[in-house]
């Protein structure tokens, strides 16, 4: 789960989609998931995070602050955060949730 500055019409050219396999691969982004991984825009983080432990009607959201502090919060509660990220403040910020294994839905 996480952000990026990357449009979407980007996203979907043929070049950009052939590079992307992870949410981390995309250009100017943030996310966090997996068994404890959080990609910063620069370096990949360890944090206590885990998605396999979401349940039915759990409450997920992402955000970057103008600072650039990004947090995940499941039900209300931060779950990952980083102090700083590196992608671009100034340009829109597009949603971004990586969908692999047993997704049943979103």
């Amino acid at each position: 789960l996480g952000l990026t500055a990357t449009s979407p019409d980007t996203l979907a050219s043929q070049h950009v989609r052939d590079a992307v396999d992870f949410a981390a691969d995309v250009p100017e982004s943030i996310v966090a998931g997996g068994e404890g991984t959080l990609w910063n825009g620069v370096e990949c983080l360890e944090v206590e995070w885990n998605t396999g432990d979401l349940r039915v009607g759990d409450e997920v959201s992402a955000f970057v602050s103008d600072s650039g502090e990004f947090h995940v919060r499941v039900n209300g509660r931060t779950v990952a955060a980083a102090a700083k990220v590196a992608i671009s403040l100034k340009s829109p910020l597009y949603p971004m949730v990586e969908l692999r294994g047993c997704t049943k839905a979103v």
